[in-house]
């Protein structure tokens, strides 16, 4: 559970950049299913194979393929507060 709830207070500050500059949305559009597959991937590997897990107690329960539900909004957040960011970053140069 708190692995859920810090991944959906990290949310926030994307999700306030985003509200105010919407032409990130094809951006982030881009970018997520890009993380999805390559963190999937990954993720899944290292699972079954043992080279990490996840400690149940910090989780909701939900898994897919093993991988917890949390991760796969890690691969939404991650991106999406990168592509904000960098946006931030490069329109201050400006």
């Amino acid at each position: 559970m708190e692995y859920f709830l810090s991944l959906a207070i990290l949310s926030l500050i994307p999700a306030t950049i985003i509200y105010k500059r919407r032409y990130l949305l094809k951006q982030i559009a881009k970018a997520v299913p890009v993380a999805l597959l390559i963190g999937t991937v990954f993720d899944y590997i290292g699972i079954s194979r043992g080279w990490w897990s996840y400690g149940k107690d910090f989780l909701l329960g939900p898994t897919i393929y093993s991988i917890p539900i949390e991760d796969f909004l890690f691969f939404i957040i991650v991106p999406a507060g990168a592509v904000s960011v960098f946006d931030l970053i490069n329109n201050r140069k400006k």
